[in-house]
Parts: structure tokens; sequence; C-alpha cells
């Protein structure tokens, strides 16, 4: 998508540029008719300052603001500026990180004159080639084109396969060692340690365990509960790139808890995590949810071994059976709800809500639904619910 240009700003001075200074003051009137033309005229108006313009610097349209200029060019004018694409989407000046082998046909450079790679002369047809050549190392790409400068900033970090299989072994181990602690998760780094190219990867993984040993408030972690969230969303920044099981099942963990159902169900490969996801989804936007009892917990699975325990009871939660059969797993649930974080209780709110109303239990399901009409991914389903269970 191109990037809105910066607002044009340009002098009174060189607005008006270009306007004619030989007129009146140069005839040689006022030599002879000064005292009549004030004599005539003593309270003439003075005439009004022309009105101050804004020329494109394209087609040279003169605009009345800076902002209608900013618009019309952006709408006018949408390929003046040069672009690169990776995989048809935009690199700008924010670093864009690139995790896997790419090849020239991923690149493209459009409406560039010329081009600068760290300050290199380069061929913009040869662009591509270029870079799919880059492996590890951080790169600047100058576009020249015919009114505008562009840069963009990349990261080269592509793993070696065979580093990335030595980091699943080691956490394979970590795994098998049935113990998260601050000593499991550095042993796992130390013995990571001689595949390099692999250090983003390994990276996420470890810092996504740290956020895990935080959310369980494990004495040893050194971390208070809250910064989870942190290490969460910085595990997810480094792995979302890789098309590996265990940065799958990270990344679907944790959008499931942020509750980003539609990333949740479309990013992971777990059957369970995926199939809870739309079950919310579908409750949150009016549709039947999904029948029946979910997908059971694979013990071997990397969704299970992977979630702390707060993560796998609301998922837990999250496939029982919608049928109403059971007051005692909303006793369960509801018991629960002070303990859990605010992502968390949003869920099993809902789930309380649903399952009340299935069990004819209207003013418990509306406490539930009155807790949620305040926030935006649920107002609706609020608003719906409230008025579906009142007498």
């Amino acid at each position: 998508m191109v990037g809105k240009l910066a607002k044009a700003t340009v002098t009174q001075r060189e607005a008006r540029a270009g306007v004619s200074e030989v007129g009146f003051w140069h005839t040689g009137y006022m030599e002879h008719h000064e005292a009549d033309f004030f004599g005539r005229f003593p309270h003439a108006p003075l005439s009004p300052e022309a009105p101050l313009v804004f020329p494109c610097p394209h087609c040279r349209r003169e605009l009345p603001t800076p902002d209608a200029l900013a618009h019309h060019v952006f709408d006018g004018h949408p390929f003046s500026r040069p672009l690169l694409l990776f995989r048809g989407r935009e690199c700008g000046r924010a670093r864009l990180t690139i995790t896997d082998a790419t090849v020239a046909d991923d690149w493209t450079a459009l409406e560039c004159e010329s081009a600068l790679l760290n300050g290199r002369p380069l061929d913009p047809g040869s662009i591509g080639e270029e870079l799919s050549n880059l492996r590890h190392t951080v790169a600047t790409v100058e576009l020249k084109g015919t009114a505008s400068v562009e840069t963009a900033d990349l990261e080269f970090a592509i793993a070696d396969p065979e580093d990335l299989e030595s980091v699943d072994e080691r956490l394979l181990e970590l795994i098998r060692g049935q113990q998260l602690t601050m000593g499991s998760i550095q042993a796992f780094i130390a013995a990571s340690e001689p595949y390099r190219s692999a250090g983003r990867y390994r990276d996420g993984i470890a810092i996504y365990l740290y956020g895990v040993l935080a959310r369980e408030e494990s004495p040893g972690s050194g971390l208070e509960r809250h910064e989870y969230r942190d290490r969460f969303d910085e595990a997810v920044g480094l792995l979302h790139t890789f098309d590996r099981s265990p940065a799958d099942a990270i990344c679907g963990l944790v959008a499931f808890h942020f509750n980003q159902f539609d990333q949740a169900a479309n990013r992971t490969q777990s059957p369970r995590v995926s199939w809870a996801a739309t079950r919310l989804a579908d409750l949150l936007s009016g549709e039947i949810p999904r029948s029946g009892t979910g997908p059971a917990p694979d013990r071997a699975g990397l969704d299970f071994v992977l979630s702390d325990a707060c993560l796998e009871q609301v998922l837990s939660w999250t496939c029982l059976p919608l049928d109403g059969c059971s007051e005692s797993v909303l006793d369960q649930m509801e018991d629960a709800l002070d303990g859990l974080e605010p992502f968390d209780q949003f869920k099993v709110r809902l789930l309380c809500a649903e399952q009340a109303s299935r069990l004819a239990l209207a003013d418990r399901g509306r406490a539930h639904a009155n807790e949620l009409r305040h926030n935006p991914l649920a107002a609706a389903w609020a608003r719906a619910y409230v008025a579906g269970t009142k007498s």
C-alpha cells in the first residue's frame, strides 16, 4: 500500500513566484497624478492580498491548503513515488526482517530510475537478484524516482535448516525433562548457542518460555506476573515468520490468549486451538456455535506441552459441550474468575453466559454479559444476549 506523502509547504513568496512585477508602479502615472489620486480616494480600501496557493510539484496544479495538496498528490499521482515490494508488500522505513530464503522474483522495484544498496550503485533491474543472495546482514536500499528518493530498511536473518532442526531437538530435550524453570530455559539457550544462524528462532522460543514462568508466578523467574504480556508479544514478533511447528504452536497459543480468535484459528496447526478459537468467534458474531465436544488435548502435542496451566484450563472449558447439562461446570468457571488475567476473564465470562443461558439461569448469564458490554469485541454480543434473556 502506497504510504501517504508528506505535506508540501512553501513560503508566501515562493507560492507567488512567477507573478509579474511590471505594472502600475512602473508606468510613471504616479509622478504626475499622485495628489489627484489620493485626493479623489481618501478612504480607498486596500487591495486584498492574493490567496496563498500550493502548487503540485508534478502537474503544477495550485491547491489552496497543504492538506489539499497532500491529498491531491496521494490520489492524483499514486505511482510517482519509487517503491520496493517484497512478495507484494511495500518495504518502508520500518525495518522488515526476512527469515526465510528468497528468490529474485520475490522483489520488485517500481517507479525507480536508479538505486543504491548499502551505498553501492545498483541497476534497478538487478535488485531482486542482489537481495536474494543476502543471508545474514542488514541492508539499506535507496530508490530514486522522478520526484523523490525512498529508503527501505531490511534485515536478513535467514537460518540454516540444519540449525533450525538442531534448535528443535534441544527444545524437545527440554520438554522431555518435564520441568520448566529458569535453569532449564538457560540450559536450552546454552545448548542452542552453536546454531548461530537460528539465534532469532531460539530467542523467540526462550522468551515465550520466560513469559510462561511469569504467568505461572514461578518464584525463581524474577518476573512480575504482568510482565508475561511483553514476553508473549516479543516472542511472537520473533517467531511469526518461521514456518516451524514450535513457532506455529506458540503464535497460535498467544493469539488465543489475547483473544485474537481469527488469527488463532488460521495460524495454528493445532486442531484443538483452532476449534476453540472458532467456537468463540462464532459466539461473538452471533452464529450458531460448534456443537458437541472439542478435540481432547494430545499430551504429546506442542499446544499442550507449551501452554501454561491457566491457558490449558481455559482451552478445556472452551471445548466442553454447550448443552447446559452441568451447573457444576458453571460454578467452577465462576469460582476461577477472580484469579484470571483480563484476557482469560473475557473468554470465561463469555462461556459462563452461554452455559447459564442453556441452564435457564438468566440472571447469572446477564451478569456476565453486562461485564462485557463495554468491551469492543463483545459489545454487540452482550447487547443481543441481554435483550434475548429479558423476561
